[in-house]
Parts: structure tokens; sequence; C-alpha cells
């Protein structure tokens, strides 16, 4: 289970960041909120 999570969280880090770089707050906004409904 921890493997699965850790499988998924990874490319949404990525995403995070990448996100973050381009300064597109709406995409960073709803990856807080899938990680949220994660936790």
């Amino acid at each position: 289970m921890g493997y699965v999570y850790y499988e998924y969280t990874l490319p949404l880090f990525i995403l995070y960041f990448n996100s973050f770089k381009m300064k597109n707050y709406f995409l960073l906004l709803a990856l807080m909120m899938v990680f949220i409904g994660l936790s």
C-alpha cells in the first residue's frame, strides 16, 4: 500500500514543482486538493 502511494506521489511532486516554476497557481491548487484527498 505504501509503495503504491509513493509511486503516485512522486509524479505528483514533479507536477507540483513544474507548476510552481510556471506559476500555474490553479494547477497548484488542484494538486493540493488531491494531496488533501489522499491523506
